[in-house]
């Protein structure tokens, strides 16, 4: 510790200021707001300079290292992980909720880092794999380190890290499954036998189905050649040869002790581990500082007697984040995006006609789809493939809808709808537009035109198509503005009804769900009275539990139970509705909420304890409201015309709340990026973190003094 006052004292702070180094069991001050490249160029003099410190810990210290932005990286890191530890202790205290654990903070951090780096290497490798116009292991190679193998070396078991012989797997019809490998990658040194490529096709890949899982191999048996060459193809249970023989891997599981699955975008870091690692995530910290900064801003919590905390959440629409994402934010009918997402199908120029004939006869009218239920993916899987058969009105009844054109962009996939062509996000920029994050290549009479662009919308230039930058083609374009409205939407947790005039509503199980914030948004409401609940009973069933107390009313469907039925008596009677609810499993949620356990507070026991004993065992979801509504009619009619609006997006919809998370974050990302964002985010973060508050400081200093080392530490 001696030494490591010696170096704090060796350099002056930014603008002259000066750091006071006192005793270990104190703490170390920052007297001003911003960390300067003067002050950081300081700290890498101090490291590389000082006579108490030398750099003979190679595994820490390599002659490429680029200290100045490491420890800008480090410090932002950390501030980050502390910052977003803030935002989630306090919401916790807000709406009673479980503590997370110790290290939220640093795991909401590695969160976001994987969720952006997932979407870019996703990107990145199929655009290669596009470039390459072949299925073989060219692309792979690429990211193949001389030192590091592909695919990973240790994974999360039951919350540790264990080491483990990895190997991807990907589907293949009759449940087969084929190990993801180049040429001889996993034959033994000394074998004769050299095993051929197996490399799951392009159109695998941007299949948003789950067809990967990952493969454990056995340790010993895998130093056997036979062993190896048994096991690139086995079945649903791991076997190898069809099943026959003892040649078996075991699956990696999730934390419901089955297979893990995921999909294309989902298996990319595993598969690339370390390049993953090194080369992706390695440059995305500096997102971290603005990314916490606009999350710690994006809601607030305000009173509300029908919750079971007293408080629900809001979007802050003059935040940052969401400022910069739309216009007129709580204006439904005014809000404009400025951020889209963009697409290129590019073609011969033949087939540009043949294009604009099928979307002009089934899907678009005007500037807009004829529907906002009609998904962008639908409509590009109905042009690139064989298509579905559909009911005509006219002769004859059944014709085939699909024109199987190959989207010939060299530009890869994105993470969310899958579709090649992926030009990135984009934002309007006077008459045209720029790009925020990717690769935009469409002409410039393409950005013009989505300029114009506010909902989901195909171009095709009346027919003609755009210049293309594949030679002699030209480019159908699609287009995606982003709303939050979608991203942050409840329409698939609120009533539904159904065909024969029932009512479903899906529901999580042994969570306790607000029945006060539900309505049948099918409908637009006249009179409060229509929406406001005097009683919810079950008629006697035993799958439900039901809590309430005063206004607030909330309904549990028991653990083990997949459905139940309620009975809802409304003010007004003539709305009354028998509700079954319905377990949706996690994976399958599309609402971006707020699920945790409750927490043993006193206004949770008050409502939950007299029907639900180990209360702290259960769940409760809280929901984004999109502003502070004057009341329940307010709310279900502004959801209503949400839900019917043009803007919506059936795409975005449609995500699972996994994914919309992982958007939010590629947002808050691309946000952060704005300059004045930047300075927002360090002048109050770094003033928070690095200035008087002695606890918050002390932990950011015990992670800096972990990069200096010597031969002998002392701590005295």
């Amino acid at each position: 510790m001696k030494k490591l006052l010696g170096f704090i004292t060796s350099f002056s702070l930014i603008s002259g200021a000066t750091i006071t180094a006192v005793s270990c069991n104190s703490v170390q001050r920052f007297k001003d707001v911003t960390i300067t490249d003067e002050l950081a160029s300081k700290i890498i003099y101090g490291l590389t300079n000082s006579d108490d410190f030398n750099l003979a810990n190679r595994d820490i210290f390599y002659k490429d290292i680029d200290f100045k932005n490491k420890v800008i990286d480090m410090i932002n890191e950390r501030i980050s992980a502390a910052n977003y530890k803030s935002s989630i202790v306090s919401l916790n205290q807000s709406l009673g909720l479980s503590d997370d654990s110790k290290d939220s903070g640093l795991e909401r951090n590695k969160e976001v880092l994987s969720n952006l780096a997932s979407f870019n290497l996703f990107n990145e490798y199929t655009t290669k794999r596009l470039e390459s116009s072949v299925n073989i292991d060219e692309t792979d190679k690429i990211y193949r380190d001389k030192i590091h193998p592909l695919n990973p070396i240790k994974l999360k078991v039951n919350s540790k890290e264990q080491a483990g012989n990895y190997a991807i797997y990907y589907k293949t019809e009759n449940n087969k499954w084929l190990r993801w490998q180049m040429t001889g990658e996993f034959d033994l040194i000394n074998s004769s036998t050299i095993s051929t490529y197996q490399i799951p096709s392009i159109e695998l890949l941007t299949n948003l189905g789950n067809n990967f899982r990952i493969g454990i191999l056995d340790d010993e048996k895998s130093k056997t050649q036979d062993y190896i060459t048994n096991t690139n193809s086995v079945d649903d249970n791991g076997k190898g040869n069809n099943g026959q023989g003892d040649n078996k891997i075991d699956w990696y599981q999730n934390d419901e002790k089955k297979p893990f699955e995921t999909n294309g975008e989902g298996i990319i870091k595993y598969r690339f581990a370390y390049y993953f690692k090194t080369r992706v995530e390695s440059k995305l910290f500096s997102n971290l500082l603005g990314s916490s900064y606009l999350d710690s801003k994006l809601s607030e919590d305000v009173f509300d007697n029908t919750t079971a905390s007293s408080r629900k959440l809001i979007l802050n629409g003059a935040s940052q984040l969401i400022s910069n994402i739309q216009s007129n934010f709580n204006q439904q009918t005014n809000t404009v995006s400025n951020v889209k997402m963009v697409w290129a199908l590019s073609t011969e120029a033949k087939n540009i006609g043949k294009i604009d004939k099928l979307i002009n006869d089934y899907f678009v009218s005007g500037q807009k789809l004829k529907s906002n239920k009609l998904p962008l993916k639908f409509i590009y899987e109905l042009i690139t493939t064989k298509g579905i058969e559909v009911e005509s009105n006219v002769e004859p009844k059944d014709i085939k809808l699909g024109l199987d054109i190959k989207n010939e962009s060299k530009q890869g996939s994105d993470a969310f709808l899958a579709m090649s062509g992926f030009n990135g996000f984009v934002q309007n920029d006077k008459e045209t537009i720029k790009s925020l994050n990717g690769d935009l290549k469409i002409s410039d009479d393409a950005k013009k035109a989505v300029s114009k662009i506010n909902t989901p919308m195909i171009l095709t230039n009346n027919g003609n198509g755009y210049d293309s930058d594949v030679k002699g083609n030209k480019d159908v374009v699609f287009v995606l503005p982003i709303y939050l409205n979608d991203v942050f939407s409840t329409s698939d947790i609120q009533i539904q009804k159904q065909a024969n005039n029932d009512y479903t509503l899906n529901i999580l199980e042994n969570t306790w769900t607000d029945m006060s914030q539900k309505f049948d948004i099918t409908n637009k409401n006249n009179n409060e009275k229509e929406l406001t609940i005097k009683s919810i009973n079950t008629n006697g069933n035993d799958k439900v539990q039901i809590a309430n107390k005063d206004k607030k009313w909330y309904v549990k469907l028991k653990n083990g139970q997949s459905e139940g039925n309620i009975e809802i008596t409304y003010s007004n009677e003539a709305m009354n509705k028998t509700i079954t609810l319905k377990k949706v499993e996690k994976s399958n949620y599309k609402t971006l909420d707020v699920t945790k356990k409750l927490a043993d507070t006193n206004n949770n026991k008050d409502l939950f304890s007299n029907v639900d004993k180990d209360f702290t065992k259960s769940f409760i979801t809280y929901d984004y409201n999109i502003k502070n509504y004057r009341n329940l009619l307010d709310k279900q009619n502004s959801i209503y015309d949400w839900f019917n609006s043009e803007k919506s997006s059936a795409d975005i919809l449609s995500l699972s709340a996994e994914n919309k998370q992982t958007l939010l974050d590629q947002l808050k990302s691309i946000i952060s990026n704005n300059d004045d964002v930047k300075n927002a985010a360090k002048t109050e973060l770094y003033s928070q973190y690095l200035k008087s508050d002695s606890v918050k400081y002390q932990d950011l200093f015990d992670e800096i003094s972990k990069f200096i080392r010597d031969d002998e530490v002392t701590f005295d």
